[in-house]
């Protein structure tokens, strides 16, 4: 699939960095592909990345070590503040009920016209509607 411009979930990432993730050599061939693509990432995407990262190695320098690696991979790092959220989030977004982390991620793929990557089948499902949403393994 020749995506240009990607939103990448938190669950891609995670499972790319921890070695017992079901999805790791999946998702970790799917992030080395990604030398042509622009990545988009919110700074709560950030936030949660790094605060899942530390939670599940307990870690600080080996989440340190993975987060510079992410923003190495970042081209473009969004903040988004409420007034923003409703100026470009349309209605059909809150029609999708998806979870506030989930929502960021949907929200930021509608805005910056990428495609979501993700392993989050919950997300993948009630997305659809809104944003083009695909497994890692579409990239294969």
């Amino acid at each position: 699939m020749p995506a240009r411009s990607l939103v990448i979930d938190a669950s891609v990432f995670l499972s790319a960095f921890l070695a017992n993730e079901r999805f790791h050599e999946q998702s970790q061939t799917f992030l080395f592909g990604l030398a042509s693509c622009r990545i988009h990432m919110s700074s709560y995407g950030l936030w949660e990345l790094s605060a899942a990262l530390f939670r599940r190695t307990g870690n600080r320098t080996a989440t340190d070590r993975a987060m510079k690696l992410i923003l190495e991979l970042v081209s473009d790092h969004h903040l988004f503040d409420s007034a923003s959220c409703q100026t470009h989030f349309p209605e059909k977004l809150y029609s999708t009920a998806l979870r506030a982390a989930d929502f960021v991620y949907v929200s930021l793929a509608l805005y910056t016209g990428s495609t979501l990557v993700t392993l989050d089948d919950e997300m993948l499902e009630r997305a659809a509607s809104v944003v083009t949403v695909v497994r890692p393994e579409a990239f294969a």
